[in-house]
């Protein structure tokens, strides 16, 4: 019987996560006016001094960037968290908003290629993925409202991949669009599951912090319930071992999921009490 349970905990939690997110970034955590700085991405000017900062407009964060007033050249990237395509109909959408628009100032470029470092970006090989996005060439006053973008299935791109958000304006203010992007997502993981053969974690029963050790580094992690709900998840660990605290679970059966950064997971149960 305890077999069947674990068998059918397996089957639920392993088709929700299919369907997880391996991106969920909704800039809440960035500095106002500072150049942006998250785990995973990668934020680099190019050309200029400028690189994509950190906005607030009624408490929503969300990144920006413009060659307003810069005085010079901008070429600027911001680069997602290396993604793991695996052909299981991952997509990739996110907002967008414009201000004071002159000139297109935003390219959407996907890589196969890239090896993660701002020196590499010149040598990877991207697609420009633009076209399947909708980023409006208005309001050539003030701001407008964000807005989704749109989706696209990215599943043809099998392998590592990385997704770049690319802005170009010029110094003589003719050029000078302000960009602003929020609630970058991509879904759709499948990756390689195991159980717990290369996972380990601690006590179980547990009753407030769980301590989990994995053999690779930890990208995420997430918990579902006894019926496939998911009910907690953390992003962005980049650690071996990690302290989750379950204090808010009501005490039952759980299924945890570690994506590791090489793409691999791990799967196995607790119980909270």
């Amino acid at each position: 019987m305890k077999r069947e349970l674990l068998l059918i905990l397996i089957t639920i939690f392993l088709s929700n996560f299919t369907n997880a997110q391996q991106v969920n970034e909704n800039f809440e955590t960035v500095v106002v006016e500072n150049d942006i700085s998250i785990s995973g991405w990668l934020n680099h000017n190019q050309t200029g001094t400028r690189k994509w900062i950190g906005k607030e407009y009624s408490s929503n964060h969300y990144a920006q960037m413009s060659s307003y007033n810069s005085g010079e050249e901008n070429v600027a990237y911001l680069i997602t968290p290396e993604l793991n395509i695996t052909g299981a109909s991952e997509t990739f959408s996110f907002n967008v908003n414009i201000g004071y628009w002159t000139h297109v100032a935003l390219t959407v470029l996907i890589s196969t290629n890239f090896d993660g470092t701002a020196g590499g970006i010149t040598t990877a090989t991207w697609t420009d993925i633009t076209s399947n996005f909708t980023i409006p060439q208005t309001p050539t006053s003030g701001y407008g409202t964000f807005a989704t973008a749109g989706s696209m299935n990215i599943s043809s791109y099998t392998g590592d991949a990385y997704i770049a958000f690319k802005y170009t304006g010029n110094a003589n203010n003719s050029q000078t669009t302000t960009i602003q992007v929020d609630n970058v997502v991509v879904t759709g993981t499948a990756g390689i599951y195991n159980l717990s053969h290369n996972l380990h974690i601690t006590p179980n029963p547990v009753n407030s912090v769980l301590n989990i050790n994995s053999v690779s580094n930890i990208n995420q992690i997430s918990v579902s319930n006894i019926i496939g709900q998911n009910v907690m998840n953390v992003n962005n660990i980049n650690s071996n071992n990690y302290s989750l605290n379950v204090n808010s679970l009501k005490n039952g059966i759980y299924m945890i999921a570690v994506k590791n950064s090489d793409g691999t997971y791990s799967l196995t149960k607790f119980i909270k009490e």
